[in-house]
């Protein structure tokens, strides 16, 4: 059996938590989100954002001041 996790880029992600994709990608570089070399793996020079780890990044932008409490766009 194969489970597989929806991935998205940092634009995706960017997009969804309505941020320039620059946060989203200097986060990662800069080790903002815990885990997140593990959980979101550099490939072709491009990181893979799973769908389950999108809340650790909006919680984390939100702690750090760059995403309002009320934004977040529905899925």
């Amino acid at each position: 059996m194969t489970i597989t996790k929806r991935m998205y880029g940092s634009k995706a992600v960017a997009s969804h938590c309505g941020v320039p994709s620059s946060v989203i990608a200097n986060g990662l570089y800069r080790g903002w989100f815990p885990g997140g070399d593990a959980e979101c793996p550099l490939v072709a020079g491009r990181r893979l954002i799973p769908e389950d780890f999108i809340p650790v990044i909006e919680a984390t932008l939100r702690r750090r001041g760059i995403l309002g409490a009320a934004a977040r766009p529905s899925r």
